[in-house]
């Protein structure tokens, strides 16, 4: 049995006899196919049906359950009998529905769902370390988010999860901060925050160029690298989310930095584990999760770097290495 028949049947577990539709862009259904060309998708009784538009192709729905039709949402009320309908909308085109959150089923992955993830974080970072020597000085930084945007579906990403974030010099300092037109000077940091979809999960990871590395910058530099190294020792099977959220700030706090986001955040797309003050989540086997911490020095730059966490049977891997 593959990821994907495990994932429906945990679902179908946590569902009952409870009939779920997905839409095609729903959080989690590339945990469950491998299509996105359906209207609806219809879980019942343990089975996946799919309602598929004429105009949609749906040679990607091989060996599934589906319906052919010029009237989704007619077929729609037809199949479903005017029996309760969940979803994550409270309407589905005007079809009323009671909405309800299917992440509890998708915490965590498999264990064959983690070579993928580890496939694509590979794919991401060689898409960075690729363009790095391309970045000139005088370039706009919608310029180089359009060279490493190429790069990364060329390594075969299927879409973007968020636009990619180029920001160079004081724009930096700004915590989540967009793409813009600004010209790289000398001197200037530059951030790159990438997150894009790879065989279905989500990837991310953020890194910090330097085009100049004085000596301030490099005692901030590497004050800033001993968040992941002081925290890490926390990451094992039980941990509260909640504590390593104030581990890591009370480490930043020494030279009273804060930053206004979370401390890390499911990896893979998947619903857990969350690390921000008064989290409930606690470490698990096979959690998956990007640990972000920030320094913002408003007006001067910023510092955020993404490491993707695998906790294991026995502590931690850092596999964005």
């Amino acid at each position: 049995m593959n990821h994907m028949e495990m994932r429906r049947r945990l679902l179908n577990l946590f569902l009952g006899e409870k009939m779920f539709i997905f839409l095609p862009n729903d959080k989690f259904v590339t945990k469950i196919t491998k299509s996105r060309s359906f209207t609806y998708m219809i879980l019942k009784d343990g089975d996946v049906f799919f309602i598929v538009h004429e105009a949609q192709d749906d040679s990607s729905l091989e060996n599934e359950k589906y319906i052919v039709t010029m009237d989704p949402d007619s077929e729609l009320i037809k199949f479903t009998r005017n029996e309760k309908i969940f979803s994550m909308h409270e309407k589905l085109n005007g079809i009323k529905t009671d909405f309800l959150d299917p992440s509890p089923a998708f915490k965590k992955p498999f264990d064959d769902e983690i070579p993928i993830i580890r496939e694509g974080i590979k794919k991401m970072v060689e898409s960075f370390n690729d363009f790095i020597s391309n970045i000139s000085i005088g370039e706009k930084e919608n310029e180089i988010r359009a060279e490493i945007d190429y790069r990364l579906l060329k390594k075969g990403f299927d879409d973007f999860i968020f636009p990619t974030v180029i920001s160079a010099g004081p724009r930096t300092s700004v915590p989540l901060g967009r793409t813009g037109d600004k010209v790289v000077e000398k001197g200037d940091v530059i951030l790159v925050d990438m997150g894009a979809l790879y065989k279905g999960y989500e990837i991310s990871i953020s890194r910090v160029i330097f085009t100049d590395f004085n000596d301030d910058l490099k005692d901030l530099w590497n004050f800033y690298n001993g968040v992941f190294e002081f925290s890490s020792r926390h990451f094992f099977q039980g941990k509260s989310c909640n504590e390593i959220d104030m581990v890591s700030r009370e480490y930043l706090g020494k030279r009273n930095f804060s930053y206004p986001h979370y401390t890390g955040y499911p990896a893979g797309g998947f619903s857990s584990p969350y690390i921000y003050p008064g989290s409930n989540d606690k470490l698990e086997r096979n959690s998956i999760f990007i640990f972000s911490p920030g320094i913002y020095i408003k007006g001067k730059y910023g510092f955020r770097v993404k490491r993707t966490v695998l906790i294991k049977d026995h502590g931690f891997e850092a596999i964005d290495e």
